[in-house]
């Protein structure tokens, strides 16, 4: 689970203009990036499928997605792969600015057949709680979130 100011092409639209692709990229920009000889950022990740749902009002951008991942006890070939299942949403804060709430799930791609049925559920599951007065956005104490 991550929380975190809209950045990108997000930060200066409405959320209500955002595509699904977009949202995806944005934030797996900032989750997974290498730098070219150029200094310039590229994600390493690719995004598969990506749509945008309607829930109780609120959108929320589902979307998977493959990565280049280090190699693991099962996978000792120099390139191995994940396989990830994300659901972003979004809530204002005090001063306005779109914060993103995204969960990423993810496996490594040989046990994807096993794990995206309970993936699924989950970001089906996700949802953001309507807020109390309890409630503490995260631009007022970002140290809860960070």
């Amino acid at each position: 689970m991550t929380v975190g100011p809209s950045s990108g092409v997000l930060k200066d639209r409405a959320p209500a203009e955002w595509k699904p692709r977009e949202v995806a990229l944005t934030v797996l920009v900032d989750r997974s990036t290498a730098r070219t000889t150029a200094g310039q950022r590229v994600a390493l990740n690719d995004v598969q499928e990506a749509h945008l749902e309607t829930r109780d009002g609120l959108q929320y951008w589902v979307y998977e997605h493959v990565s280049q991942g280090s190699p693991t006890i099962t996978t000792r070939t120099r390139e191995s792969y994940r396989h990830s299942l994300a659901v972003t949403s979004w809530r204002s804060a005090m001063d306005g600015t779109p914060y993103l709430y995204t969960l990423n799930l993810s496996c490594p791609e040989d046990l994807w057949p096993e794990l995206e049925p309970l993936f699924r559920r989950s970001v089906e599951s996700f949802t953001l709680l309507p807020t109390t007065r309890d409630y503490i956005p995260p631009d007022k104490d970002p140290w809860l979130f960070f």
